[in-house]
């Protein structure tokens, strides 16, 4: 995009039209999963910016009625059981974006269903001490990142929603804050699959930190922008140049505490310090996870 050269664009173009002709609606591997269908779904409306001025006819019309058919498979095939988890989160998310995004019959029903999902969820996968319930970091930093794209894609569109998303997205942030390690690594508790709802940069699979300066803007967290690192390149891409300059306005400060305790998720942090050398101990007293199916197990005997 920055460069100009239309190379970029064009692929983009090649790819979507290359998946719509060899996947045909509701039939073989991709037209399984409603999560995955959804990430594919994000991908496509997110890239509509860099390829609106080149897309011919023909190939938008299939773009669009694709984008359709896929969210209504989302919509008929929502992961919802006695434990949701963060696929029912993700699949949410992708009818509130699409329900915005296209102009269609059964926009209204998405954004509203994908809402009430959000709102609902959001309490119910998340402990009150902001611990994602899957007792994974990773599948905690996955569902966060629905909520952020959630939060910003309401704000920059002037659009209301439910309070207690932004208070449990800032109750998630500041448990991400605390049990990271100094440099900014996660923590190998519970298992992972190391994928992110937000996946802009290579190194989106390593990088916990990105989250903390989104909420830094958000919540107005000088503690979140001291643990976020440099500016991510999440902000401009998400945010737009007026939020980059708040960033930069935020006077980071080191966080109050430097031992934290979060008793329902089962956490327990210490450090002497915030610097990239401090020490740092975590120990995990948690539960398998939500269900029967937690995502704890892989720390059960460490």
């Amino acid at each position: 995009y920055y460069t100009g050269d239309q190379r970029y664009a064009s692929e983009i173009l090649h790819q979507i039209d290359s998946w719509i002709h060899a996947n045909p609606p509701f039939k073989g591997i991709h037209w399984i999963s409603a999560l995955e269908v959804g990430m594919r779904v994000n991908a496509f409306i997110m890239v509509y910016p860099f390829i609106r001025d080149l897309i011919q006819p023909l190939l938008l019309k299939q773009y669009l009625n694709s984008i359709y058919l896929q969210a209504r498979f989302i919509e008929d095939n929502l992961s919802e059981s006695r434990f949701p988890n963060n696929h029912l989160i993700g699949e949410a998310f992708t009818l509130v974006l699409a329900g915005l995004f296209l102009k269609s019959p059964s926009s209204d029903q998405w954004y509203r269903k994908g809402l009430k999902i959000l709102s609902e969820q959001v309490s119910r996968q998340v402990y009150t001490d902001g611990v994602n319930k899957e007792q994974s970091l990773n599948y905690h930093r996955f569902s966060l990142d629905y909520y952020y794209l959630f939060i910003i894609l309401h704000r920059q569109n002037g659009l209301k929603y439910p309070a207690i998303i932004d208070e449990y997205t800032e109750k998630m942030s500041d448990f991400l804050m605390h049990s990271l390690m100094p440099d900014g690594s996660a923590p190998r508790f519970g298992d992972a699959d190391d994928d992110r709802g937000i996946f802009i940069k290579s190194e989106c699979r390593d990088d916990y930190r990105t989250l903390l300066a989104l909420g830094a803007v958000l919540f107005d967290r000088p503690d979140f922008k001291f643990m976020s690192g440099t500016l991510p390149e999440e902000i401009p891409w998400l945010m737009g140049e007026e939020e980059v300059e708040k960033y930069r306005r935020i006077n980071a400060a080191p966080p109050e505490r430097t031992s934290a305790g979060f008793p329902q998720g089962g956490y327990y942090i210490m450090r002497d310090g915030w610097d990239p050398h401090s020490h740092y101990l975590i120990f995990d007293c948690g539960p398998l996870g939500h269900g029967s199916a937690g995502h704890g197990h892989a720390d059960a005997l460490s």
